[in-house]
């Protein structure tokens, strides 16, 4: 299965203090990190996009992701910039309709079920060690999500 994780630009959203933003509060997404080398345990093929780091717009990473084709899309957001996730979701799902969107960090994980905004179909809700690879094993052998979500501890989804 590929897997693509996203890390958003999102130190645009903040216009002129943007450059302070990308001075004071930017760094690598060391969660995503994690999460890809527990995917790529499992054996699975990862694509991890810093868009942040890489200055691109949620055009340039659809672009990038359309020469990857993901089954399985997934982004980190903090509470200041989950505006942001929310809104590159949307749009990437509308462009890969049939990849799985997820969400995890510390925004969704304190809300829960009132952070599920439409363009995510699952959340992650705190560490996802063991979550995570759980998720990529059942759904490798079944897509039907609503089927067996409810086994794994941490993860919510939209029916």
């Amino acid at each position: 299965m590929k897997v693509a994780l996203i890390f958003p630009t999102w130190t645009d959203t903040y216009g002129g203090y943007a450059v302070f933003a990308r001075k004071a509060a930017n760094w690598p997404p060391l969660n995503l990190c994690i999460v890809a080398s527990l995917a790529e345990r499992e054996g699975h093929e990862v694509k991890l996009i810093d868009a942040e780091a890489r200055r691109l717009s949620v055009e340039e990473t659809i672009e990038e992701l359309r020469e990857y084709n993901p089954d399985f899309i997934g982004f980190t957001a903090n509470t200041p910039f989950y505006h942001v996730a929310a809104d590159w979701s949307e749009k990437i799902k509308e462009a890969f309709p049939y990849s799985v969107t997820a969400i995890g960090g510390q925004h969704i994980t304190v809300l829960k079920e009132e952070a599920m905004l439409p363009g995510f179909d699952i959340g992650f809700i705190g560490e996802a060690e063991d979550a995570f690879p759980t998720f990529l094993r059942k759904y490798e052998t079944d897509k039907n999500i609503s089927s067996w979500a409810g086994e794994i501890n941490g993860l919510i989804y939209r029916q």
